[in-house]
């Protein structure tokens, strides 16, 4: 199976719990997880190549 990734979007403001339990304190905040545990994190805006960079490498560091 290939390597994938998936995104969602939460609005923190309709879901302040979700925020709270995340340590979310500023946004836009970009969290990755792997298997349900938090590996990486970047909080303000970055462009779509940065994204992609920041998965890539941060999923390369774990395997």
């Amino acid at each position: 199976m290939a390597p994938h990734a998936r995104f969602a979007k939460i609005n923190t403001e309709d879901h302040p719990k979700v925020s709270q339990n995340n340590n979310i304190r500023g946004i836009p905040a970009l969290i990755l997880y792997q298997n349900g545990t938090e590996i990486a994190r970047h909080a303000g805006a970055i462009p779509a190549n940065a994204i992609e960079s920041f998965v890539r490498t941060n999923a390369a560091l774990l395997g």
